[in-house]
């Protein structure tokens, strides 16, 4: 489960909400992989009627192990409303860590 900020543009969209993805995983060598989500996405926008609605979000993502529990991601993911004009693109670059427990 994630939450999304996609910001304000200052005409259609100043939009947020949470969304909760399921992943396909593709090895693609032993330190690097590809991955795509897809999910509901449930958001307001202060922009429209700021009530809630139902939009989809798509990622795909490339990442590196840096090591036992690090790496290095890169992802781009689409917010889709269906019935609006007003989708956003939403890039990340990131770092992450596996906790053990």
């Amino acid at each position: 489960m994630s939450g999304i900020e996609e910001g304000d543009d200052g005409v259609r969209v100043n939009r947020r909400g949470i969304a909760a993805q399921g992943w396909y995983v593709q090895p693609i060598s032993e330190n690097w992989s590809l991955s795509a989500g897809v999910s509901p996405y449930l958001a307001t926008n202060k922009r429209q009627s700021d009530s809630s609605t139902l939009n989809g979000l798509f990622t795909i993502q490339i990442d590196r192990n840096l090591g036992r529990n690090w790496k290095i991601f890169g992802s781009f993911g689409r917010a889709v409303t269906f019935t609006n004009k007003n989708d956003a693109d939403l890039m990340t670059i990131g770092l992450s860590r596996r906790f053990d427990f």
